[in-house]
């Protein structure tokens, strides 16, 4: 499958870079560290396994992809065992490519067994409703198991261990019983309502540096800026086939005002048009055939989202590029808030508002006219939303054709006769690539 062979590019070129797997037992393996592994940015360390995940479903258990209505598109990539160290307080994941076939059982065990646990301890079941897991523990007791687990550190590790696995698998937090009862070990009681909640400590609580968040969205190749929207007539059609350069610009600039420099323009308005003009991680990852170039297993941004406590993002990157692509170096911004945008600055990310709809600006063109090093067009820009169409006043109506705006007579007459209109002229540098140089009223 095209995605899962992405996905295997993508994790063999990044182990290259990253950590050496076990070979002498899960806590005592040596770990050979590069330059950077983005699966250990805020864990103690990450180890990517090889060969067979340890552990085996229950007869005629559901997989984990059944369970939780996995598509084929939606599985995961990877399998993260993480294994708490009480000492240091933090997370060691090992990591095994996704098998279809895994069950809740087969990985709850994968994760008691990097415990190295004595004898004495397993899965006696597991009951999931609606995402949350409820582990039955089974110990016997007086075993070599018992005995160790009535250290509160043990007890602490068994539980964060089996927990944090499953939820990095896609459950939510789930509860512990013991020998089909209340679960009381080494000092922890849970409550006693055949769930016993359980949450386990964050999985990335160790410190991330601005070089680590860094090397994170490096990974990121920018996507370019998003196709363009239909254009509103049959003659703004010609444009795109006839410039499609010309075209680009102005659909992704959108009405940002007059202007005779793009350093004159506020630094908001340039970062706000870029991030408008493309895609955020999320749509590069729900829509691969359109960005082939973006990571099919970028799980490793996880450290990113848990730090911004989103996951959609642009990369401060991509806006950079964006700005560059539209207006060239003279359109050089720094990063902060755009509009409803929220910049992070310690992860160097974009978030947007996830509340209240959106804009489209459509350009329509009355002319293009070829310079010596350029070219100059005259436009209007027509702005649309759910709420109808924006007049000259700052006012929204609603065409009688409704939303169907491709050459509609009566927006073609309402934007040649009642919007501003607008001469953009546009200069090609020294690579002989058109950007955007001013806008200017045209009466």
């Amino acid at each position: 499958m095209k995605l899962r062979t992405r996905a295997a590019a993508f994790l063999l070129a990044v182990l290259c870079l990253g950590l050496t797997g076990c070979a002498n037992g899960w806590r005592s393996a040596p770990t050979v560290k590069s330059e950077f592994d983005p699966y250990a940015v805020g864990v103690l360390a990450h180890v990517a396994e090889s060969g067979p995940l340890p552990g085996s479903p229950q007869t005629g258990e559901d997989t984990i992809a059944e369970v939780l209505c996995f598509a084929e598109t939606t599985a995961p990539s990877l399998v993260r065992v993480c294994v708490w160290d009480s000492e240091q307080q933090g997370y060691t994941v090992h990591t095994w490519s996704y098998d279809p076939s895994l069950t809740p059982t087969q990985l709850a065990e994968a994760a008691l067994a990097a415990l190295d646990l004595p004898a004495g301890i397993g899965i006696s079941e597991i009951r999931v409703e609606k995402m949350y897991p409820v582990i039955d523990l089974a110990l016997t007791a007086d075993s070599p198991a018992a005995d160790t687990l009535s250290e509160p550190a043990a007890v602490e590790e068994l539980l964060n261990t089996i927990s944090m696995t499953m939820r990095q698998a896609g459950f939510y937090e789930g509860g512990f019983l013991l020998n089909g009862g209340q679960f009381s070990l080494g000092g922890l009681t849970l409550e006693d309502d055949d769930y016993g909640r359980y949450v386990p400590p964050a999985l990335y609580n160790q410190p991330v540096t601005g070089e680590e968040y860094t090397a994170l969205r490096q990974l990121l190749p920018y996507p370019g800026l998003l196709p363009s929207e239909e254009p509103f007539t049959a003659a703004d059609e010609a444009v795109r086939t006839d410039y499609p350069e010309v075209y680009s610009l102005v659909a992704a600039a959108g009405d940002v005002g007059i202007y005779t420099d793009p350093s004159q323009l506020p630094e908001e308005k340039r970062r706000s048009a870029a991030l408008a003009a493309v895609p955020d991680t999320y749509r590069c990852q729900q829509y691969p055939a359109a960005w082939p170039e973006y990571p099919a297993e970028d799980s490793f941004l996880d450290v990113l989202f848990a730090a911004i406590d989103d996951t959609q993002l642009t990369p401060r990157e991509w806006v950079n590029a964006a700005v560059q692509t539209i207006w060239g170096d003279a359109g050089a911004v720094t990063h902060g808030d755009a509009g409803q945008m929220t910049y992070h600055p310690t992860e160097g990310v974009y978030t947007p508002p996830h509340m209240g709809g959106g804009t489209d600006t459509l350009p329509h063109f009355f002319s293009v006219s070829e310079t010596e090093n350029g070219c100059t067009a005259e436009v209007c820009y027509l702005t649309m939303s759910l709420a109808g169409v924006l007049d000259e006043n700052g006012e929204w109506f609603v065409p009688e054709n409704g939303y169907a705006y491709r050459d509609d007579p009566e927006l073609i007459a309402f934007a040649e006769e009642r919007l501003p209109r607008y001469r953009l002229t546009f200069v090609r540098d020294a690579e002989g690539t058109l950007h955007l140089q001013s806008c200017e009223a045209v009466s």
